[in-house]
């Protein structure tokens, strides 16, 4: 997958958007938190993977 997987702008990694808040933002972390989380769980799965899923669910006649 391409591009930032970030749940809100302001914690893209490459360029953050900045708000009024964003120094003293205190949902911040909550946010970031998840998107280290989201990158964590599609970086632990590889193409091999999703072929070996793909194969699992299909049904051959």
């Amino acid at each position: 997958m391409e591009g930032s997987l970030a749940p809100v702008d302001c914690v893209v990694e490459d360029k953050p958007a900045k708000c009024d808040r964003f120094d003293n933002c205190v949902t911040k972390i909550v946010w970031e938190k998840i998107r280290d989380s989201v990158n964590e769980a599609v970086d632990s799965i590889t193409l091999a993977d999703l072929v070996n899923e793909s194969n699992k669910n299909s049904v051959l006649f």
